[in-house]
């Protein structure tokens, strides 16, 4: 994955958004998330890079997403955004992984949107053991062998710390 773009958007970009301050936060986000790719080396960082970048222009400026400086095509993470649809080969890929292991455990999330539910709804049918870790309802909670309605950072802590 080439990484220039992405460096190349906090010059390329940052000054068109509304404010001094979302201009900082916005190219001091790049330079950490630059950084931390620049340690990791690898695409799972570039990814998890363009994914925060993303979100925090949207969360500062709405859902407005930066033009690509390579193409002038819309700059998207590679994530499914609310309402758009997971590529095929993906749901593909998700559910022959789920077919091969020995149960799923959802964390953080209500299961709300379909396109996360279906593989609850499959991993019931193939009699795979499911557990949910989220604060409040998920759209599974009837499906699951079990519910932990608790906050994910606080269990995942203990959790490690027990092993």
């Amino acid at each position: 994955m080439d990484l220039v773009p992405l460096a190349a958007i906090s010059t390329i970009h940052a000054d068109n958004l509304v404010s001094p301050a979302v201009q900082i936060r916005y190219r001091t986000a790049t330079r950490l998330l630059m950084q931390a790719i620049h340690v990791l080396g690898d695409e799972q960082a570039a990814v998890a890079a363009k994914f925060q970048l993303s979100n925090a222009m949207m969360r500062d400026v709405g859902p407005r997403i930066a033009d690509c400086p390579c193409c002038d095509g819309i700059l998207k993470p590679d994530v499914v955004f609310f309402g758009d649809y997971v590529p095929k080969d993906r749901v593909t890929s998700t559910l022959d992984t789920l077919k091969a292991c020995d149960g799923l455990l959802v964390i953080g999330s209500s299961l709300m949107v379909y396109s996360g539910f279906r593989f609850c709804r499959y991993a019931r049918e193939w009699g795979k053991p499911m557990a949910t870790l989220n604060l409040g309802r998920t759209r599974a909670d009837s499906l699951v062998d079990l519910k932990l309605n608790a906050g994910i950072s606080d269990t995942l802590a203990y959790t490690l710390g027990q092993l």
